[in-house]
């Protein structure tokens, strides 16, 4: 009887429990990609109106327990970064399948933040701006990325550099180091680096700038690192703005860090891709100099003004017919080849990627190209159920030559000939001639860059990852230059040689676990944590000669003279990191992270630092009163606030620097002091804080807008000291300076049919003040740089003398000075033009500058259009063009000293023809007559692009084809642009020519 009474009991409450729905049915089944047909783990299956939800296991395989009424109403969702969300009904079902499509459009929506972390852009409370492959438009005429960045990133201004394989400068939200107020290596005038803290794939990139090295390194030129990466590798760019985005990366973050993660292999059928691009450039925007008569008549003008007779003016001016094209004789049209090949594929268990090119650029100038060849490696491997392996490799060879004349050797005189009566070069006198420099001068480097790394994760439980990576940087560059004693450029020293060997090499090593908890439905932690090490070591050997007794073989063993130094260079640096990332319902979250650094570079009695930041972020579009909303389809709130850090300074500066040499008593082995220690030096520190909001309206709009303030507070600068101590300044924690101001990016998708029309515009608005110079450390730089450091000034502010123009009646110019004085250049006694007189006149970078793209797809084609803008800002530029005649004897000027004063009277914008060691007519090199706006619009790029049908593809088995065709630096509108016929920023703002380039090519896929 009690057995039967507990059958019925059992019974009646299962009964309950299934009219209860307590009871959970089972639906079981497999998410794959629906390209490759590969299981995909991770995928978040959801009963939608519910808070049950299942996550697929490593095969693919999930299981989900649903209530009884849920199997014919309900209905689940699949989702997974990276791939388009789909839902089905389960109508009875038990075991449902799902095949989910890549999505490149999801693929917009995360966000690589850093050690490589992916995260969806909605829940990233710091201000990281990202930059597309197809963004970067990787089949221009531009051999570096970090070139191509201009414009594409809001906040983030590229000093373009129109050398080949020369580095830009990279300001992210201003300059947040101050300025080289001498413009020479740390030995002369020791400073912090400017440029932001590059990483690929994990592993930093070594800056090349002036270090510790001796003043018998001074003509070494730095080749640009970046150049070794081939554009068409990268997979996406993520730029960290603010501190909450960059702090884990600690004591080098303070100018913004830049991560570039490069493309892998996938899953499926072996892939093959080759694309050639190929095109022509030519010089634009040249500055127009005098022709050979006009350079006559003025230089017999300044002749007559010095009293000399019109018979001796007239012989020393020199042919009034001769019009050599100096110009025309040392350029070319520029040529652009390369070409990309690559192989991908694998299983779900094992993927690569193998990526080869070949880069040949020509310069527009004779003398001047650019060749790399380039391979990357990348495996992705599954060494068990849960481990994984991933090995990236890729070296690069390249070579560059660099027999630039144009800030150097021109503009020659125009009135004489290039080459003698029996076709020899003619010479010119004190002055090389260009074209046999050319021919008999040597400059060239060659070398290559190796960068890799080796990660190891493995799964210690569901929630806890554990990950290890080690990665090495590798640069190697010989410089190899020779200056024939058949020219003036070496005919002083019977011929002069200098060969400058590099080896920058870098590693670095971190373990990191990784722990994603979840607590309920509501709490979702993600920990990070590990610590680092790494270690920079930089190699240096120099072997100079002169006097070659055979000009053909220019090794150094044929000198009568020679010389030999070297250095060494080393810095270690250990940290520790930790970063929590925390979500409350998903639509509240909070980031703490933070890092302490110890490295040798700084002062003994400075040990180490510690750099930390907080920021929150609100999806106040989850929220009741706008769930329903169909205007918003997002809306975030975020604010942070934290510091990081600068200390690339040099290895030793700290420590101070000896010149170890054979040059004692009885030439024996001495050592000599140049640099003082100071073992305080220190960090400098950011302390940044950022509010911004991102806001997208009826699936058409998205906005993006960050304020921030950034103090830097123990800026890195040069200090003067008691001459009783052997030197005249030391290294140290200078300043304090701000850069406060917003960015912000508009996305407007205008038409989303057949035809599709998107236009994003982003802008940075910044403005930079010194806020304290401490211990009366306020100096000035060198006249020529223009530079000083002040309080209550920017640190890029330009310093000179107000022009006031020119005295009618004597053609002497008039300037300002800083109390506002009136000074003329013909001023009797005392020089009143010392730079101690002189006052801001202008500041070097823009208030506002950013990007316009316009983008258009219709039935396979694409177009796209590039502008760049800055507003604000001025450029000093090069004097020598407009020296009043002060060299015209042996340079040609520009065509403007035509508007030269002659006469009494004359409203003239130039003055009188003057030298002044003749004159005595002062000349102002950092006057505002040399001073123009930088503001500009420029349409940067046109591409044209179209992908045949795949019926057309298939006549030759390929699973695309599409040709393309691209022009660089199309049109430009200056405000401060010149009068018709005369130079202006236009013409003077690159010493070397930019180049209009066109290319056209082809991409094909197997």
């Amino acid at each position: 009887m009690n057995h039967q009474f507990r059958w019925v009991l059992v019974c009646t409450l299962l009964l309950q429990l299934v009219v209860s729905g307590k009871i959970l049915a089972q639906i079981k089944g497999k998410v794959t990609d629906a390209e490759s047909g590969l299981p995909l783990a991770g995928v978040t299956v959801l009963l939608v109106n519910s808070n049950t939800s299942a996550v697929s296991a490593e095969n693919g395989s999930y299981s989900i327990n649903v209530p009884p009424s849920a199997l014919t109403g309900g209905t689940l969702r699949y989702s997974y970064i990276g791939y388009a969300s789909n839902s089905v009904k389960i109508n009875g079902r038990s075991t449902i399948d799902m095949a989910l499509f890549a999505n490149k459009e999801e693929l917009e929506t995360v966000v690589v933040s850093g050690y490589g972390k992916v995260t969806r852009r909605e829940e990233v409370v710091g201000s990281i701006a990202t930059v597309s492959a197809e963004q970067l438009q990787t089949d221009r005429a531009i051999e570096s990325f970090d070139k191509m960045l201009e414009g594409l990133a809001a906040g983030v201004q590229v000093e373009t550099n129109t050398e080949l394989g020369r580095s830009v400068k990279i300001n992210i939200r201003g300059q947040n180091s101050l300025t080289n107020l001498t413009g020479t290596s740390v030995l002369s005038g020791a400073f912090a680096s400017t440029q932001p803290l590059y990483v690929i794939d994990g592993v930093p990139i070594t800056e090349q700038r002036p270090g510790d090295e001796p003043f018998q390194f001074g003509n070494e030129q730095y080749q640009n690192p970046l150049a070794g990466i081939n554009p068409d590798d990268i997979e996406s760019i993520s730029i960290l703005k603010d501190a909450a985005a960059a702090a884990v990366y600690g004591s080098n973050a303070s100018n913004g860090v830049i991560i570039i993660t490069t493309k892998k292999g996938k899953a499926g059928k072996t892939r093959f891709t080759f694309s050639v691009n190929t095109g022509i450039s030519n010089p634009i925007n040249r500055i127009r100099w005098l022709s050979g008569p006009e350079y006559h008549t003025l230089l017999k003008e300044l002749y007559l003004n010095e009293g000399r007779s019109p018979v001796d003016a007239e012989a020393l001016a020199g042919s009034a017919e001769m019009d050599t094209d100096w110009f025309g004789l040392t350029n070319r049209t520029g040529y652009f080849q390369n070409y990309d090949v690559e192989l991908s594929g694998g299983s779900a268990n094992s993927t690569y990627r193998i990526a080869a090119s070949f880069l040949d650029q020509q310069s527009i100038q004779l003398g001047n190209d650019f060749k790399k060849a380039y391979f990357r490696l990348r495996l992705d491997n599954k060494l068990g159920k849960h481990t994984n392996l991933t090995v990236s490799l890729a070296p690069s060879i390249t070579r560059m030559n660099a027999l630039t004349v144009y800030s150097e050797l021109t503009p020659i005189v125009p009135n004489i000939p290039a080459y003698n009566a029996d076709s020899t070069y003619y010479t010119i006198a004190g002055v090389p001639n260009p074209l046999a420099v050319l021919n008999q001068n040597i400059n060239y480097a060659e070398g290559g860059t190796l960068n890799g790394n080796v990660r190891l994760d493995h799964q210690l439980l569901p929630n806890l990852r554990l990950s290890g990576n080690l990665g090495t940087d590798l640069l190697i560059n010989k410089q190899n230059l020779f200056l024939s004693s058949l020219n003036a450029t070496g005919s002083n020293f019977g011929g002069r040689a200098q060969i400058f060997d590099r080896t920058n090499f870098s590693w670095i090593a971190f373990t990191q676990l990784n722990w994603s908890p979840k607590i309920g439905d509501d709490h979702a932690f993600d920990l990070l944590g590990g610590v680092e090490a790494q270690s920079q070591q930089t190699k240096l050997l120099r072997g100079s000669g002169s006097g070659f007794t055979y000009y053909r073989l220019n090794e150094l063993s044929n000198a009568s003279q020679q010389s030999a130094s070297s250095s060494r260079q080393k810095n270690n640096a250990w940290s520790g990191y930790m970063q929590t990332a925390y979500k409350f319902k998903g639509k509240y979250f909070a980031n703490i992270s933070g890092r302490v650094d110890a490295a040798s570079v700084l002062g003994t009695d400075v040990r180490s630092t510690l750099n930390a930041a907080i920021g929150v972020g609100w999806l106040v579009h989850k929220e009741a009163f706008l769930a329903n909303s169909k205007a918003v389809d997002i809306l975030q709130m975020r604010a942070s606030y934290g510091t990081t850090g600068n200390s690339r300074i040099g290895s030793y500066e700290a420590r101070g620097l000896y010149n170890i040499g054979s040059n004692g008593y009885n030439r024996q082995s001495s050592s000599d002091p140049v640099s003082l220690p100071n073992a305080n030096l220190g960090w400098e520190k950011a302390y940044k804080t950022n509010l911004g909001f991102t806001l997208g309206l009826w699936k058409m709009v998205n906005l993006t807008f960050d304020w921030y303030n950034s103090i830097t507070d123990d800026a890195i600068s040069s200090i003067e000291v008691p001459y009783e101590t052997g030197f005249t300044t030391v290294l140290a924690n200078t300043a304090k300076m701000r850069n406060r101001g917003w960015d912000a990016s508009l996305n407007i998708k205008l038409m989303d049919s057949k035809l599709k029309w998107s236009m994003t515009l982003n802008a940075g608005f910044n403005k930079n003040e010194v806020l304290e110079v401490k211990n009366g450390g306020e100096r000035l730089g060198t006249s020529d740089n223009a530079s000083a450091l002040k309080a209550g000034a920017s640190t890029t502010a330009i310093y000179g003398f107000r022009w006031l123009g020119v005295d009618p009646q004597t053609g002497v110019e008039i300037f300002a000075d800083k109390d506002g004085k009136t000074i003329r250049a013909d001023q009797p006694g005392d020089n009143p033009f010392v730079f101690a007189n002189a006052y801001q006149i202008g500041d070097r970078l823009p208030l506002l500058q950013g990007g316009i793209t316009q983008s258009l797809a219709y039935a396979g084609f694409t177009f796209s259009l590039l502008f760049t803008y800055n507003a604000g800002g001025e450029v000093l530029v090069n004097y020598r063009n407009e020296w009043n005649g002060n060299n015209l004897d042996n340079r040609n000027q520009s065509v403007n000293l035509l508007d030269r004063w002659q006469a009494p009277g004359d409203i003239a914008s130039l003055p009188k023809l003057s030298r002044q060691a003749l004159s005595g007519i002062r000349f102002v090199p950092t006057s505002s007559r040399n001073l123009y706006s930088g503001t500009y619009i420029k349409l940067n790029n046109v591409s044209l692009g179209y992908k045949l049908p795949d019926d057309w593809s298939g006549v030759i088995k390929a699973t695309a084809v599409s040709a393309f065709i691209n022009m660089s630096n199309i049109w430009y509108w200056y405000q401060d642009d010149a009068p018709d016929g005369r130079n202006g920023i236009r013409q003077y703002r690159f010493s070397f020519p930019e180049a209009q380039s066109i290319t056209g090519g082809v991409k094909i896929n197997w």
